[in-house]
């Protein structure tokens, strides 16, 4: 399909996308470096747990157990 056959056209095409961009660096710039510091230790502890979460897989039962009966469910619930 080319441009001039397409069904939807932006006006000003590259202008939208491009400065709200630039304001956002604009304010990305003027942040000081405690809020730096503070965003990349949030970063680090959020990938620490991403990473770090579900690694291993949960403990499975025995093939020859089943699912708890319903009084042994509530008992251990209790």
């Amino acid at each position: 399909m080319t441009v001039s056959t397409r069904a939807v056209k932006v006006p000003f095409s590259p202008v939208p996308p491009i400065v709200p961009a630039l304001a956002c660096l604009y304010l990305m710039l003027n942040l000081s470096v405690e809020t730096w510091i503070r965003f990349g230790i949030w970063m680090l502890l959020g990938a620490a747990i991403h990473f770090g979460h579900g690694h291993r897989p949960p403990p499975t039962p025995h093939p020859h157990e089943g699912p708890p009966s319903r009084k042994e469910w509530l008992s251990e619930a209790g």
